[in-house]
């Protein structure tokens, strides 16, 4: 329980709780404009310092961690197991992470570090400590990797901020599923390590589901998705591999390849050449052959000669002076002459085409010894070349068989998986069974809370399935925003109570205005009433914040002794009146 609230400053209005029920009230003064506001006295606030000091994490500019209170620490006295203890927490940062405690007749789970004599805490050794002494955690639990925590547990009885009160089974909207369901079971008194195996399985299952996603990862093509596509492909390169390396081993590297080669192209040009040279010259042949043969059948005769000169005599006898055998003599001496010069360059063109195919067959000759090298050897590119690809081919061979071996981790995987998740739904359900007393007791406190707030039970149902451990809670009317509240209220004072039935636990549950807006004031008043009822009844410690318009006085009566003194009341018209005593 919490027995004061205080700080060192003494502008802070000091607060004092009893066992039972405890109101923090928000008035308007008379005093007070219209634009005054009680948002701002400190009811929100007082919930973060608890907080604070019971060991949250306490971020800069969040709850009380901010600039204007630097040089502020705030103190906490609370009975833990009939203990008194006091937990003091500076705001400072060179401080926040310690939480200096004193009490003079506590044994504690851990001792704490004592520098100065002043004992002191960090911030996880602190919650590990209240962990144990408030809600009985042990170190088992607490290895526990999805096991219940001190933080979440105490938040579901210390709600704080317009997040918590959104949904009984989460104190926080951003809370993840498995950290739900293994607190409230903890709560309820069920078995926590189902849902936390069950989680565990959750877990498996991503990382098989990554497996499976990797197997189509990589630089194979997606086509080989199955395992007998890649079964095809392995026997595929493996052959590959072979033949590369086969003929690496009969590979003989010829260091001057690029010389050989580059000789033998150079032959190739010339024998082209030498080709072409003679392809030219038999043409010509041909032509100068074609010519010498016309010249020996169209020459002229000497009777034609004379034939001719007579002619000539008649029609020019003063101007024909030559005789004709003059005639005939060059006659004869030109045609000769055109014989011989055409008979000479056949002779030579011969000669020539002789001298190249000569010519043609040593260099072909060279020619083939040179390609008969390159044929049966290889330049030193080339044998690297080989070796790349033999290195290539290696790699996907064995990107082929990781893959194969992942699709049957996968699969392989998937089957141990179903098969524990059959085992480990089967065990839940057995001790789902088996704790049926604990399940009745808390379906039987949320009704009765339901029923007093709205003359009618409501229904907590706590299933078992694949998913976990699944909680709900119905009410007749639920769509409203008040009846939603309400069912926080039910489900929190559900778990004070079952708290107070184990005889264990933290004894305390504070609720912040926040719950009851937009509640109807009947419910509000039925459910304040109930709270002051069952805290008498069962000794534990209710702490409520509310403003003074809301609180449903017509309603309880004015004897009702939730109307008695608060614990403190906070006004609007004046900085002193507020929690602080200041504004910032």
């Amino acid at each position: 329980m919490i027995e004061r609230v205080s700080a060192n400053q003494s502008s802070f209005r000091e607060i004092r709780f009893s066992p039972g029920f405890n109101l923090v009230l928000a008035e308007r003064t008379t005093d007070a404009t219209d634009r005054d506001s009680r948002n701002g006295l400190g009811k929100s606030l007082l919930v973060e310092i608890l907080h604070y000091c019971l060991g949250a994490r306490g971020s800069s500019g969040h709850g009380v961690v901010v600039d204007a209170l630097d040089d502020w620490q705030f103190r906490l006295d609370v009975n833990l197991g009939g203990s008194r203890v006091g937990l003091t927490r500076y705001v400072a940062a060179d401080q926040r992470r310690w939480t200096y405690v004193d009490s003079s007749d506590i044994t504690w789970p851990i001792e704490p570090d004592a520098p100065d004599n002043r004992p002191r805490f960090t911030t996880p050794a602190l919650n590990q400590v209240l962990g144990r002494m408030m809600f009985g955690l042990t170190a088992d639990v607490e290895g526990a990797k999805w096991g219940p925590t001190y933080r979440s547990l105490v938040s579901y009885l210390i709600r704080h901020g317009s997040g918590a009160f959104l949904d009984p089974f989460k104190h926080d909207p951003r809370q993840q599923e498995w950290d739900k369901q293994v607190n409230v079971a903890y709560h309820l008194g069920l078995n926590w390590q189902d849902a936390a195996a069950l989680q565990q399985l959750r877990a498996d299952k991503n990382v098989i589901d990554n497996l499976a996603r990797a197997t189509k990862s990589g630089s194979l093509p997606s086509y080989l998705g199955t395992e007998g596509a890649l079964e095809a492909e392995r026997v595929r390169l493996a052959a590959s591999i072979e033949s590369r390396v086969q003929r690496l081993e009969a590979f003989r590297v010829v260091e001057d390849y690029s010389a050989i080669e580059a000789e033998a192209d150079s032959l190739t040009e010339k024998i082209h050449d030498l080709v072409n040279a003679n392809i030219r010259d038999r043409r010509y042949r041909e032509l100068y052959s074609s010519r010498l043969d016309e010249e020996r059948g169209q020459a002229i005769s000497p009777a034609e000669v004379e034939s001719l000169f007579e002619e000539a005599n008649v029609v020019f006898p003063d101007q024909v002076s030559r005789r004709l055998q003059e005639v005939k003599d060059f006659h004869s001496a030109v045609v000769a002459n055109r014989r011989a010069y055409l008979a000479n360059e056949i002779e030579r063109l011969d000669e020539a085409i002789t001298d190249r195919d000569g010519e043609i067959a040593t260099l072909d000759e060279r020619k083939s010894e040179l390609m008969r090298v390159l044929e049966s050897a290889g330049a030193l590119e080339e044998y690297t070349r080989l070796q790349e690809m033999l290195v290539e081919l290696r790699g996907q061979l064995h990107d082929v068989n990781a893959r194969l071996q992942r699709l049957k981790e996968a699969a392989d995987a998937k089957q141990e998986w179903a098969r524990r998740k059959g085992e480990a739904v089967r065990g839940a359900r057995i001790r789902y069974e088996e704790l049926l007393a604990e399940r009745d007791r808390a379906i039987t406190y949320f009704n009765s809370n339901t029923e007093a707030l709205y003359e009618a039970p409501g229904r907590l149902i706590i299933d078992v399935s694949e998913k976990g451990i699944e909680y709900k809670v119905e009410i007749d009317r639920s769509d409203s925003h008040g009846v939603s509240n309400m069912k926080i209220f039910c489900f929190d004072l559900m778990l004070m109570q079952l708290w107070c039935h184990r005889g264990t636990g933290p004894r305390m549950l504070v609720h912040d205005s926040a719950l009851f807006d937009g509640v109807d004031e009947r419910q509000v008043a039925a459910a304040l009433d109930l709270a002051y009822r069952e805290a008498n009844r069962l000794g534990f410690q209710y702490i409520c914040t509310m403003n003074s318009d809301d609180l449903p006085a017509s309603e309880l009566g004015e004897d009702h002794p939730v109307l008695g003194d608060p614990a403190i009341r906070l006004a609007d018209d004046d900085p002193s009146g507020m929690l602080l005593g200041i504004k910032f």
